[in-house]
C-alpha cells in the first residue's frame, strides 16, 4: 500500500507527527484562552457582588420645595423654606427663607436668607438678615460673609471643629451624643445633638438633627427659648 492510500486507510484521515503537534498545540490555546475568559468572568461577578459602604445619611436636606415649621413654648413659630438653586460668592448654593410669626407689635421682623454651601464634607451656611419693620421700613440689615460649618461629616459622637464668625470670634462645635428626639412632627431615632459655643460672649446652643430630616429641635439656654419641630415636608 502506498503512502497516499496508507493516510486514509479505511476512510478515516492519518495525520503524521507534526500535524498532530499542530492540533495539540491548537486545542491547548483554546482551553487557555476559555479559562482565561472564565477567570476573567468570575473576577468581575467578585467585584460586583463586593458590599459597598453605606453612605453618609443626609442630616440637612434642601431639596427645593421643602419646609420645616418650629414651636417655641409660648406658640410662636418659625418657617424655614427651601426656594431656590443659586449662586452665592461663586459658590453653588440653595437658597432657603427663615420667617418668625407672629410679628412682634411695632418691633422690626426678622426676614432671614440662608444661603447653604453643601459639600460631601460638611454644610456651610451664609446668612443675609434684613429687619424691617411693618411699614416696610428697613432697622438694620446684616450680611455673613464668613459663613457657619453646622456639620462636618462624617458625624460621630465625639467629634469637635470650629470656626469664626465676621468679628473673628471662634464658634466652637462638638457632636455630644446620638438621641432619640419626641416633637410634634414625630418621634426621630438616631438624632444627633450638637454644641454651639461662642467663646467670647459666652453665647451658646444646641441642634438636634435627624437622618433625612434636618433639624428636629433648637435649644438656646441664653436667650432662654426652644424651638421644636411641629410640621414638616421634604421634597
Amino acid at each position: 500500500m502506498g503512502n497516499a492510500d496508507a493516510k486514509v486507510a479505511s476512510g478515516i484521515p492519518i495525520l503524521e507527527a507534526s500535524g498532530r503537534r499542530e492540533v495539540k498545540m491548537w486545542r491547548l490555546s483554546g482551553l487557555l484562552l476559555i479559562s482565561s475568559l472564565i477567570l476573567l468572568g468570575c473576577s468581575k461577578s467578585d467585584k460586583s457582588t463586593q458590599s459597598k459602604p453605606p453612605a453618609e445619611p443626609n442630616y440637612f436636606p434642601t431639596s427645593v420645595g421643602s419646609h420645616w415649621i418650629y414651636e417655641d413654648e409660648e406658640g410662636d413659630s418659625m418657617l424655614i423654606e427651601s426656594v431656590a438653586n443659586g449662586t452665592y460668592r461663586s459658590l453653588p448654593v440653595t437658597i432657603m427663607k427663615k420667617t418668625y410669626q407672629p410679628p412682634l407689635d411695632d418691633n422690626p421682623v426678622l426676614y432671614d436668607t440662608l444661603f447653604v454651601w453643601e459639600t460631601k464634607n460638611q454644610v456651610t451656611i451664609f446668612e443675609k438678615e434684613v429687619w424691617m419693620y411693618l411699614d416696610s421700613t428697613i432697622y438694620h440689615i446684616f450680611e455673613d460673609s464668613v459663613g457657619q460649618t453646622i456639620l462636618n461629616y462624617p458625624l460621630e459622637v465625639g467629634k469637635k471643629w470650629s470656626y469664626y464668625d465676621n468679628e473673628d470670634w471662634e464658634i466652637h462645635v462638638e457632636v455630644l451624643s446620638k438621641e432619640t428626639v419626641s416633637t410634634p412632627a414625630g418621634i426621630f431615632e438616631d438624632c444627633y445633638r450638637i454644641f454651639y459655643y461662642w467663646e467670647l460672649d459666652r453665647d451658646r446652643h444646641y441642634r438636634w438633627f435627624a437622618p433625612g430630616v434636618g433639624m428636629v429641635k433648637i435649644y438656646d439656654p441664653w436667650n432662654t427659648y426652644t424651638y421644636t419641630l411641629k410640621d414638616y415636608k421634604i421634597k
